[in-house]
């Protein structure tokens, strides 16, 4: 069986090559192939695979213009057990939230509230650095450069008392990586409410939220409520 990953645009005929090595070809990719990263090389060659994984669902009606429903495969996403883990005990872990992923104007706003709210905010990603410029001078935000990853990643994760599991506005996922990242590091999930996150997590399990407001709010409780959090972190970790 030969795997083609996300990384790779084959052609056409590189694709029905590598199908006549193998009984299988398989592609698989976690991220949107058609709704926002777009390859014509792709979408000419789909056809040549033998299955096809994804990870979004909204993305499936596209899959079945190319292939049959028996050969599309819908995963969601997950963490790497040997890599996602707890690190920092809980009554190590810094004060406030933390956000890895890339700024959109949705996330500046959410976090701008947080940080007018005198919650404390550590960001890592790209293109914050004008919203960083912005607020240079409030105390409660923290920027981190524009990624962290591997070791290092877990590591930043794992320090915070709450780490935000964003999904991007600019295409229509209802969960990330991050939603399993997160608790599998030992640390608690801030993610909105909607049907697929509901589906993986109860409301003992993450802190769920339906807007900022409620999502601040939450924070200040378990702020106010240390034993209730760590108790919310312990549940997660025994997941």
């Amino acid at each position: 069986m030969v795997w083609a990953d996300k990384a790779i645009f084959l052609t056409p005929k590189t694709t029905k090559h590598l199908k006549s090595l193998t009984d299988k070809l398989v592609h698989f990719t976690p991220d949107p192939a058609f709704t926002f990263h777009q390859s014509h090389l792709f979408r000419r060659s789909l056809t040549n695979y033998d299955f096809a994984i994804t990870t979004k669902k909204y993305e499936l009606s596209y899959f079945e213009a190319h292939l049959k429903k028996e050969q599309i495969i819908y995963a969601t996403q997950g963490f790497d057990t040997n890599l996602h883990q707890p690190i920092t005990k809980f009554n190590e872990k810094k004060d406030g939230l933390l956000f890895i992923g890339h700024h959109e104007k949705e996330r500046e706003m959410f976090v701008q509230k947080m940080i007018e709210s005198k919650i404390p905010v550590s960001i890592a990603g790209i293109k914050w650095e004008p919203f960083v410029a912005k607020n240079k001078e409030n105390f409660y935000l923290n920027y981190l450069g524009d990624g962290i990853y591997g070791q290092e990643y877990v590591k930043a994760i794992s320090a915070f008392q709450f780490s935000w599991g964003s999904v991007s506005k600019w295409i229509p996922e209802l969960h990330t990586t991050r939603t399993f990242e997160i608790p599998a590091c030992g640390t608690a999930l801030i993610t909105e409410r909607n049907e697929e996150t509901t589906s993986f997590f109860t409301e003992e399990e993450v802190i769920f939220y339906d807007s900022i407001e409620e999502m601040i709010d939450k924070i200040k409780y378990y702020q106010s409520h240390p034993d209730k959090l760590e108790l919310l972190t312990l549940r997660e970790l025994k997941e």
